[in-house]
């Protein structure tokens, strides 16, 4: 005959193995999970690399208006009038049109240093969706003389080139004296209009010393087809500038006493 105190250390003993039961397979179903994504458990963290990731890209507008005369003289006019002489071309007929010079400034402001699609507003309603291919500028002046928009098929992959931006700073900069040098300032890229990345973006700040960032490590968005070569360097942080003219100035020592041991070595003149 129990008494009651084993019973009330039976009743919690049951408790406990049933609470035990349930942890048990949601602690080994939490070590799964951590395993598959990569956290690591013990105390040396594991090296982070680079943040490469994609700005998605934004479509902007501008105003157009259609125009027929050609040559010099009707794009002094054009722009005499505080307009941009420009033309449509890629799909079909090519055309000749206008924009507003501020509009145009301001479209180039809100774009400077992404690959932007720019949605043409012509009159009577049409709609074009073009990509900036060529801007004509004064020598001198600065003045925008001409600008050629290509038309894109919204629904067939383009071929163009997307920016690669470094943000942060590198743990080689900082705190070894390294020098990052940017080897590839953009990439060709092949995909549809609705897919076009506005620039690749690469985190630099746990590059050190000797380390470098492929093409084959950008982030791949949806879509999208990088051309260049995977193993073509974009980045890389090489050794310290100091190391270097350290390196440069024992050369020279070196070589200098090269020279003066030989001198040294040559039999003296006959008297």
């Amino acid at each position: 005959m129990s008494t009651p105190c084993s019973s009330f250390l039976f009743s919690r003993w049951w408790k406990i193995s049933f609470l035990f039961a349930w942890l048990e397979p949601l602690f080994f179903y939490l070590l799964l999970f951590l395993n598959f994504f990569g956290v690591a458990l013990d105390s040396d963290p594991a090296p982070q690399l680079p943040l490469l990731f994609t700005k998605r890209m934004n479509t902007l507008q501008l105003n157009v208006t259609a125009r027929e005369a050609t040559g010099r003289s009707s794009a002094r006019k054009v722009r005499g009038e505080d307009r941009i002489p420009a033309v449509i071309y890629g799909l079909g007929d090519s055309r000749l049109c206008s924009i507003n010079r501020k509009e145009f400034e301001r479209l180039r402001k809100d774009a400077l240093g992404n690959a932007s699609l720019v949605e043409l507003q012509e009159e009577g309603g049409a709609t074009a969706l073009t990509l900036i291919k060529e801007v004509q500028r004064h020598a001198i002046s600065r003045q925008f003389l001409h600008v050629d928009f290509q038309e894109v098929d919204k629904d067939r992959e383009f071929t163009t080139t997307i920016p690669i931006v470094l943000i942060g700073e590198s743990i080689g900069v900082k705190q070894n004296d390294g020098i990052l040098q940017h080897q590839t300032l953009e990439v060709s890229v092949k995909c549809k209009p609705a897919d076009l990345p506005s620039q690749y973006e690469v985190d630099t700040s746990e590059l050190d010393l000797g380390d470098s960032v492929s093409v084959k490590d950008l982030a791949l968005a949806s879509g999208v087809t990088i051309l260049n070569d995977p193993n073509q360097s974009i980045v890389t942080c090489s050794g310290s500038a100091q190391g270097r003219a350290d390196a440069d100035l024992a050369e020279v020592d070196e070589g200098a006493g090269e020279e003066g041991a030989e001198a040294g070595d040559e039999p003296a003149g006959e008297s």
